[in-house]
């Protein structure tokens, strides 16, 4: 489970709107390593740069996106439970910075309410995640 959770470069392998993650700097598990993620929604596409805060190998994977002056937009979060012979996995999300008037309006026409437009990505996520997992 770890092997794929825990590696930056796959998820795009169950994300829901990620098409593709670069590795900027460093390995993409050591806190302070930068990637790239590309995400896609129907013809809008668009990159964010991450930094991995923290990482506990078969535990808990976090990450923040930055905007371009690197001040933090979003925080996001894997973990990882031993539950009996399965590994429950926790994905989260929690926007950090306000969005000025027109990217507000701009997003809310793209993706309606964000809070329930990345609910049903989660979703879909985890159950991709699962997929992968149990193959």
């Amino acid at each position: 489970m770890w092997a794929v959770v825990g590696d930056v470069t796959r998820m795009s392998e169950w994300s829901e709107e990620l098409e593709s993650v670069d590795v900027l700097d460093g390995d993409g598990r050591t806190p302070g390593s930068r990637f790239q993620g590309n995400n896609r929604i129907d013809k809008s596409a668009w990159s964010m740069t991450c930094v991995i805060d923290r990482y506990e190998p078969a535990q808990l994977l976090e990450f923040h996106t930055e905007n371009d002056k690197g001040e933090t937009r979003t925080l996001w979060w894997y973990r990882l439970e031993p539950d009996g012979e399965k590994t429950l996995v926790t994905e989260g999300f929690l926007r950090v910075a306000r969005l000025g008037r027109l990217r507000a309006v701009a997003e809310k026409k793209l993706l309606g309410d964000r809070s329930e437009h990345n609910s049903r990505n989660i979703d879909e996520s985890l159950r991709r995640l699962a997929e992968l997992i149990e193959g």
